[in-house]
């Protein structure tokens, strides 16, 4: 199965996504064997970067560097569903009308995503957990934090975030109540977010077995709230990451 609604420059295409690969003017895939041929791109080599690599057998072979294409050449995703008919528990680049859907960041700026459906049908934003934190993930000092969390049993890393959590009510209860102790009251709100975020993705981290398990999760923890729906459009298109 492929699909032509979706064509891709090379620089376009998404990581861990399969697609095709068409020639210019061509509406069938280029061959290998007598079989569409199939790559992906991955992050590889030293230094790490993007390359994309012919899928044979289910394996990898020896990857093209970025700029390997000609320009003219379009990739196309191997596999696409519309909202309804996606497989849970999958990860998803979501397309309308052959674009990159984008939302807005807790930062203001428009940057691209990937959904994930739970096991319920429902679809959420996958790109980072908690979604409205700042992208921490690969930063040295954070993952040096994220690695003393996971050292945590999980149940008292559980109680440290409803903790957290009773926390922020109740400076929230004090700065109401209490004049002259707003930005101080506000600073302790704002750290105890924090705290209460990376607790979350530690959290998450544990259950990353698929990627319905981690939403599951979080909402059995009571931290849903930190789940964001990105109102996929009903036209969407939904090209499975592997």
């Amino acid at each position: 199965m492929y699909s032509t609604n979706i064509m891709l420059t090379e620089s376009r295409v998404p990581l861990s996504v399969k697609v095709y690969l068409f020639q210019e003017g061509k509406g069938t895939p280029e061959e290998a064997c007598g079989e569409p041929m199939i790559l992906i791109k991955k992050l590889g080599g030293v230094p790490s970067r993007a390359k994309m690599y012919p899928v044979e057998g289910g394996r990898l072979c020896g990857g093209f560097e970025e700029g390997s294409f000609r320009p003219e050449v379009r990739f196309s995703p191997v596999d696409v569903y519309k909202p309804p008919e996606a497989p849970a528990d999958k990860k998803y680049v979501p397309y309308l009308k052959s674009q990159r859907i984008t939302a807005q960041y807790t930062d203001g700026r428009l940057r691209p995503f990937r959904v994930t459906k739970s096991f319920d049908g429902n679809f959420f934003i996958s790109s980072q957990f908690p979604i409205e934190g700042i992208g921490c993930s690969g930063i040295p000092v954070f993952e040096d934090k994220m690695r003393r969390l996971s050292q945590h049993p999980e149940d008292e890393l559980v109680a440290h975030f409803q903790g957290y959590r009773r926390a922020i009510g109740e400076y929230g209860d004090v700065a109401a109540r209490l004049d002259g102790f707003g930005e101080r009251v506000k600073s302790e709100i704002e750290r105890a977010k924090w705290d209460a975020q990376e607790v979350v993705e530690a959290l998450a981290r544990m259950h990353r077995q698929s990627p319905g398990s981690v939403i599951k999760f979080i909402q059995e923890i009571g931290a849903g709230d930190y789940l964001v729906d990105p109102g996929l459009p009903d036209d969407a298109e939904l090209a499975l990451v592997d």
